[in-house]
């Protein structure tokens, strides 16, 4: 049963320490992250194809009615140290659901045993994987968070290297910034429902691995952002990356990019999984710029 945005706000900030310490427990290498499974029913809706594009695995859900031939790259938050999580699924089939779209899941190798070095070859393949499944149709990449990240480089890369651009971004609260500098973002910390700037410092050494926090393949925010195609950007207000991102609009801006900010007050991160009216309208917008 649908929840006000306050209620959800207030429950998902009870249960912030136990994912702090989830987090923190994820840090220690060689630790078992296994996906968490697709909730009951998807395969009556999807038909669900298991993929391997270099080296890791990949979901494909193709609507088994009503599907639109529009491709989707969805890349999976969780400060690139957690797997695919129920949240995330709950994400993917809202999309799923309002656009009729062929939703792929990358499930790559989360730090600290993966790195930014392991995920670029699999970031390549996915940029011409996809669009060559889209053919005359759209293509879009989406993400949240850490997943915003991915779906940022993995259209930078794509510009870079000349393979077809993605038709839109669509990225909620995306961590443009490994840094995760602003002294605004320490401020905001007690309000944020799942994250502390610590986990977060600790997360983003693991995956820039040997390369600078301020390389453009870590932090995108220092890429060209006038070569990204239209993006929106879905954020809410109690989320410490929103510093961040607020500069990162700014700057696509100022570089020419065509950028679109959807600010919710009250809103907090992965708020788009929660069953508020709020994060209905948000996936109402999000499916809206995949359409076209």
């Amino acid at each position: 049963m649908p929840v006000s945005l306050q209620e959800a706000y207030e429950a998902a900030l009870a249960a912030k320490p136990a994912h702090v310490q989830a987090m923190r427990d994820a840090q220690h290498p060689v630790l078992a992250k296994d996906p968490v499974p697709m909730p009951p029913g998807v395969p009556e809706r999807f038909e669900v194809e298991e993929r391997e594009i270099a080296g890791f695995p990949v979901q494909v859900l193709h609507p088994r009615e009503r599907g639109s031939g529009i491709q989707v790259v969805y890349f999976h938050g969780g400060a690139f140290t957690l797997p695919f999580q129920g949240s995330h699924g709950r994400i993917v089939l809202g999309l799923a659901d309002r656009t009729g779209a062929d939703l792929w899941i990358p499930h790559y190798l989360p730090g600290p045993d993966g790195t930014i070095e392991d995920a670029l070859p699999f970031i390549d393949a996915l940029a011409r994987e996809v669009p060559n499944a889209a053919g005359g149709h759209r293509y879009v990449v989406a993400g949240e968070s850490a997943g915003g990240n991915m779906a940022l480089v993995q259209t930078l890369r794509a510009a870079q290297n000349g393979t077809r651009m993605p038709d839109h971004l669509v990225i909620h609260a995306p961590w443009v910034d490994l840094r995760t500098a602003d002294p605004e973002s320490v401020r905001m910390e007690p309000a944020d429902v799942l994250m502390t700037v610590d986990n977060l410092h600790l997360s983003a050494r693991n995956w820039a691995g040997g390369r600078d926090l301020t390389d453009p393949m870590v932090s995108p925010i220092f890429g060209d952002l006038g070569a990204l195609p239209p993006v929106s950007v879905l954020q809410g207000t109690n989320d410490l990356l929103l510093p961040d991102v607020l500069r990162f609009v700014e700057e696509a801006r100022a570089q020419g990019g065509e950028v679109e900010l959807d600010l919710v007050d009250g809103a907090f991160h992965v708020y788009l999984a929660a069953d508020a009216p709020e994060a209905h309208a948000a996936l109402d917008l999000a499916a809206q710029r995949i359409l076209g």
